[in-house]
């Protein structure tokens, strides 16, 4: 089947003749490496911007997970450098072509609900990721703006305030504490981090947990990816972050800093937006039980060096 240039539109546009395929190059690699040619390719709706994701179906019954598009460089990086159960398995890859080909894990559950094995599961599959040796050139977690989302809220707090989540009392009182203790967030490291371990980007199975986008990849302390993980679960009826976490008052504010900053943010794009709105409900809470601070939503009235030390 032709990949003709008039058919096709961009990639993450998700809009493909029906008749369409992922591009011939990549088609006919794919066959080699699989040794049987592709019968069906099913273009799936969870691709990204510039990123379009497929299925490919094969005479013995088995398929592939294609990746393919612009931006997969960091991905492919941390797909050729590292193995791990929580990872899937690489098929093939080329950041000049664009496109990645992974082992289908469509059979597996994608969370929530949740249970407390998947929980377990995922927790294992953090400790891996930590444990693995990061591929060479991968960005710090701390050059990621996670360190002063306080500090760009203070200096234009009207984004945060037109969200509702605190009030201006509230944050007039809360902000040096915030400010304090983010800066002494510890986010830089030498660990593999994913960035981004929420239900959207996980796989569960009956023994492993598999982290599925690696394009936001970084290295540094692994505390970030806990505590990731646990803003997500607590969206999805867990338990609160500090749970998973532990006592961690430092990456609590530098957590809420960083989505307080982003949500705020009047030039962000209104999906991403909501998506930081979601994470900002559950760790806003827990920056302020972090440090002693009063409900975000009540005002208060003790401030005066208001927060607990660190």
């Amino acid at each position: 089947m032709g990949d003709s240039a008039d058919a096709r539109v961009a990639p993450g546009s998700g809009q493909y003749a029906a008749a369409m395929q992922p591009p011939d190059n990549i088609v006919h690699l794919l066959d080699v490496v699989r040794r049987q040619h592709s019968t069906r390719w099913v273009l799936l709706p969870v691709g990204g911007e510039h990123v379009n994701l497929w299925r490919g179906l094969y005479p013995d019954g088995s398929s592939v997970i294609l990746k393919e598009g612009d931006g997969l460089d960091r991905e492919i990086a941390v797909y050729e450098a590292v193995r791990g159960p929580f990872l899937p398995r690489l098929i093939a890859a080329d950041a000049t072509m664009g496109f990645l080909a992974l082992e289908d894990l469509s059979d597996c559950a994608r969370p929530p609900p949740w249970t407390d094995r998947q929980h377990e599961l995922v927790l294992q599959a953090l400790d891996g990721v930590a444990s693995a040796s990061a591929p060479p050139h991968l960005p710090r977690a701390g050059r990621r703006a996670i360190t002063d989302g306080w500090q760009r809220v203070a200096a234009d707090p009207s984004g945060l305030l037109g969200l509702f989540v605190c009030t201006r009392r509230w944050l007039e009182g809360a902000l040096d504490a915030l400010q304090e203790a983010e800066a002494r967030a510890v986010v830089d490291g030498d660990s593999l981090l994913h960035m981004n371990p929420r239900a959207e980007n996980l796989l569960v199975g009956p023994d492993r947990a598999v982290l599925l986008d690696w394009r936001w990849a970084a290295v540094g302390n692994p505390l970030v990816d806990r505590a990731m993980f646990a803003i997500g679960r607590a969206l999805d009826g867990g338990p609160g972050p500090e749970s998973i976490v532990g006592d961690e008052p430092g990456i609590a504010a530098a957590m809420a800093g960083w989505f307080a900053s982003e949500a705020g943010r009047k030039d962000g794009h209104p999906s991403v937006r909501a998506f930081q709105f979601d994470q900002l409900t559950v760790s806003l809470p827990w920056a302020a039980r972090a440090l002693g601070l009063p409900d975000p939503l009540d005002g208060g009235s003790c401030f005066g060096g208001v927060g607990r030390s660190m």
